[in-house]
């Protein structure tokens, strides 16, 4: 398990709203694909998304006050 609200660039799909859901991510200079959606949640200052991606699951957040995305966690898959 790794990256406790570590900052990150997210490419999302274009969607009425900001933001769209994640299509990939780069974290530690390398890209993540997003191959599913598992979970799309609403905190008060967050827009969360759970991901299945190559290699793991992880959880992205969207701050919209900051306008910042952070990867909360990700838990590679053995």
């Amino acid at each position: 398990m790794g990256a406790m609200n570590t900052p990150v660039i997210v490419h999302c799909r274009a969607e009425a709203s900001y933001p769209g859901r994640p299509l990939r991510f780069t974290w530690n200079d390398e890209t993540h694909m997003v191959e599913a959606v598992l979970r799309e949640w609403r905190e008060p200052a967050a827009h969360c998304f759970l991901l299945a991606c190559g290699g793991g699951v992880a959880e992205l957040a969207y701050m919209p006050a900051e306008e910042l995305w952070v990867l909360r966690q990700f838990s590679p898959i053995p």
